[in-house]
């Protein structure tokens, strides 16, 4: 989460909040054991795809929060970064909220649309 070194957003407790769901994460669904995939920039969806629950944004970050979970982002992805800052902001939600939701919900978009929607 670099931009919290360089421009102190996200605050280090929400930095420290993600960092704790990954650990839950791996240790419960990974049984400790690392992926070996990858998530690069260029696998990336569109910035402004709003084609998931009219939100742009959604796709890229249920991507990008999947990838955080599995410990798969490559270090030029950042899961917490000014785009991701305001996909919360304007949902109402916390980084570290957000990734539970997505875990909770496995592949299933729909589940975190709903969630979004205030459907908790």
């Amino acid at each position: 989460m670099e931009d919290c070194g360089d421009g102190g957003e996200p605050a280090a407790s929400t930095a420290l909040l993600i960092a704790a769901v990954r650990r839950d994460y791996f240790l419960v669904k990974q049984g400790g054991k690392a992926s070996t995939g990858e998530l690069r920039p260029e696998d990336l969806p569109e910035r402004e795809d709003d084609s998931l629950g009219g939100m742009p944004w959604l796709r890229r970050i249920l991507a990008k929060a999947r990838a955080k979970l599995r410990g798969e982002l490559h270090p030029d992805v950042m899961y917490g970064c000014g785009g991701d800052r305001m996909f919360w902001e304007r949902n109402g939600c916390h980084g570290a909220d957000f990734l539970r939701a997505v875990w909770a919900a496995g592949d299933d978009d729909e589940r975190v649309v709903a969630w979004l929607k205030g459907e908790r």
